[in-house]
């Protein structure tokens, strides 16, 4: 089965995972930031983009199949649903995982009794109908939702747009990659993780919130956490250049 990917620069191996109904075509631009410095691999998702799909769509297949792909030790960046992929080869091996840069993730994305920053169940469920009817139509208007709010919001809307819709995943890839967004609950994962870590969230996020530093700095006292004034749920793409600066700071920092 093909797992696509594309690479970049010379340095420390550095994984891109992109978030739902993307592909590695969003870290076109970023990725160029960190070249220099690292050499990337932009994945496409099993499903998304070029890569063929896996079954069944969830986190341990989608994350042995990626640590299938990749060689020796490494570094992990996720964005959104790439977060909880990556939290997920962290613990499947932790000996390979150096650290991890979380972009917008929050590891239950789905609000619980326990867990109130998180989005309302109602949400994913009334957006799983949208794409069975109109897979292209929810991708585009759910490109303008995650760049609502932020900084640049048209442009990074259109960027996301180009990433979604140039190959569109089945339908059912789709619905099946949501309902894993709405069922996992990596909290534990989080705490348990030996490697560095840090999460950068956009002020104002209308999918991650950006509340959730409180609850997961206390869940994780050893995470680096980071808000991107004027971001929102893209800060890669509204705010680049700040970014990839922290994402290399994080990433260098020898005493970490």
């Amino acid at each position: 089965m093909c797992l696509s990917a594309v690479r970049r620069g010379i340095g420390r191996p550095l994984v891109l995972l992109h978030g739902w109904g993307s592909s590695s075509r969003v870290w076109r631009k970023f990725s160029g930031l960190l070249a220099t410095q690292f050499q990337t691999t932009a994945f496409d998702l099993p499903g998304f983009g070029l890569s063929d799909p896996t079954e069944p769509i969830a986190l341990g297949q989608l994350s042995a199949r990626l640590l299938r792909a990749i060689e020796g030790r490494f570094l992990i960046l996720g964005w959104s649903l790439g977060g909880l992929v990556a939290l997920e080869m962290a613990r499947r091996a932790p000996e390979r995982v150096a650290r991890v840069v979380l972009i917008a993730v929050n590891p239950c994305f789905v609000r619980r009794c326990d867990w109130a920053h998180a989005m309302e169940a109602s949400v994913f469920e009334s957006f799983a109908q949208r794409i069975t009817a109109a897979p292209a139509r929810a991708l585009k208007r759910f490109a303008v939702l995650q760049a609502s709010n932020g900084a640049r919001r048209a442009e990074v809307a259109k960027q996301l747009q180009a990433a979604a819709v140039w190959k569109i995943p089945e339908p059912h890839v789709l619905s099946a990659a949501l309902t894993l967004l709405s069922k996992s609950d990596m909290r534990q994962v989080l705490m348990g993780l030996n490697c560095p870590v840090a999460l950068v969230l956009g002020e104002r996020d209308a999918l991650v919130p950006v509340a959730i530093r409180n609850e997961l700095t206390a869940l994780a006292p050893g995470l680096c956490c980071y808000v991107v004034s004027g971001a929102a749920h893209a800060p890669f793409l509204s705010h680049p250049t700040e970014i990839a600066a922290q994402v290399k700071e994080f990433l260098l920092c020898p005493t970490r």
